[in-house]
């Protein structure tokens, strides 16, 4: 990044405002999301539109929310009746110290105890197939207390279903990081069962949520996933994302065939064909990558305060318009993008506040019938 990149000159003080405000970034993470190498021209911005800025106690307040998951105060007292201060400063990765600080601040008192009975009680018949966790929520106490007082464990084999419910019963993030250390700590039972109804796979990686993947969504042993184009073996990446580079299976090496610098090749092609069937005037506006830009439109307070119901979803400052002529816009919903529906929501009703009307255009569809989706668009356009 250079404090070149950007020019100052386009950005105003409603923008800086809107950052620094509402949605509560600092000048550091405002001079990055402008290009700047640092936060310095963002300063300088402050003091020219005479923008008032947070103290040093309220900045290091917004940074430590920011950076931690802060519990609320109904969930901190519930875990201080079953947990440690420091079990619970790890659950939330809070320094001690700042925890017991939040703790204060709530005027909460600290109900937690270990049982002085739980190494007779935990080897009791009852509780002799219990995994660590179950073990756990039934002492109340954490998990490497219960495996202080319990070294060995019944080796069991779940089924399909069972797995299911366990992460369920464990409250397992499929998405979350460490989830495979998480499973050997709570229940090694769990990995092993997974381990095991895997082991014949074909699989594409060394990852332990491939494994889970697999099962979860019912893949026989020699299935395979292929990039559609080359035919190749998918790359597996995450659990959320699964194989492959997009949701309709394309490979990293064919996907730059049909997708360049944000920009989808295909979608290109159509607003070709579709400017060379519209008989424009010097009153008309079309514009398109390709042509001459991308059409951007910026987003105002108002705008903000006028959808606050799509606030989350709205970008921050402005959208770039695939294709606009006057005040019709087409959207080309490529395979690579527009994976979230709720941007995509948010999006279409910010640009109809604005006066526009939008036409979606899925890529698979325009690939299985050219010739009926280039004339819906011009019909469109034209109406």
């Amino acid at each position: 990044m250079s404090n070149l990149k950007t020019n100052s000159k386009n950005i105003t003080k409603e923008q800086l405002e809107i950052l620094y405000n509402d949605k509560k970034m600092t000048l550091d993470s405002i001079g990055e999301y402008f290009g700047y190498a640092d936060r310095q021209p963002i300063i300088r911005l402050f003091k020219n539109f005479n923008i008032k800025t947070r103290s040093r106690s309220e900045n290091s307040n917004l940074v430590f929310k920011n950076k931690h998951n802060i519990p609320s105060k109904e969930e901190l007292k519930k875990y201080l009746e079953i947990m440690s201060v420091s079990k619970i400063a790890k659950k939330y990765n809070i320094n001690r110290n700042s925890l017991t600080k939040i703790i204060k601040n709530y005027s909460l008192e600290i109900n937690y105890f270990i049982n002085s009975n739980i190494k007779e009680n935990i080897n009791k018949e009852e509780y002799r197939d219990l995994s660590p966790i179950e073990l756990s929520l039934i002492f109340g106490v954490g998990v490497e207390t219960i495996k202080y007082y319990k070294k060995t464990f019944t080796k069991k084999q779940y089924d399909l279903e069972t797995i299911k419910e366990k992460f369920k019963m464990y409250n397992l993030n499929l998405n979350g990081k460490g989830l495979v250390k998480q499973i050997k700590c709570v229940d090694q039972n769990l990995y092993d069962s997974i381990s095991k109804l895997t082991k014949n796979h074909h699989l594409q990686s060394n990852k332990f949520t491939e494994r889970i993947y697999r099962l979860f969504n019912n893949y026989n042993e020699d299935k395979i996933e292929r990039c559609k184009y080359c035919k190749n073996p998918l790359k597996f990446y995450t659990y959320e994302l699964g194989y492959g580079n997009s949701e309709n299976n394309i490979c990293k090496n064919c996907l730059s065939n049909h997708c360049g610098f944000g920009v989808s090749i295909v979608s290109q092609k159509l607003f070709n064909l579709i400017y060379q069937n519209l008989n424009l005037t010097e009153y008309d506006i079309c514009k398109y990558h390709d042509l001459n830009g991308e059409f951007i439109i910026y987003i105002e307070n108002d705008d903000i305060i006028k959808l606050s119901k799509y606030a989350n979803s709205l970008n921050k400052i402005k959208y770039h318009i695939d294709f606009i002529f006057n005040n019709k816009i087409i959207e080309f919903d490529g395979t690579y993008y527009h994976k979230d529906k709720d941007k995509d929501i948010a999006k279409d009703k910010f640009l109809n506040l604005k006066g526009y009307e939008v036409l979606h255009i899925d890529e698979l569809e325009y690939k299985n019938n050219p010739e009926q989706i280039l004339n819906k668009c011009i019909q469109f356009l034209k109406a």
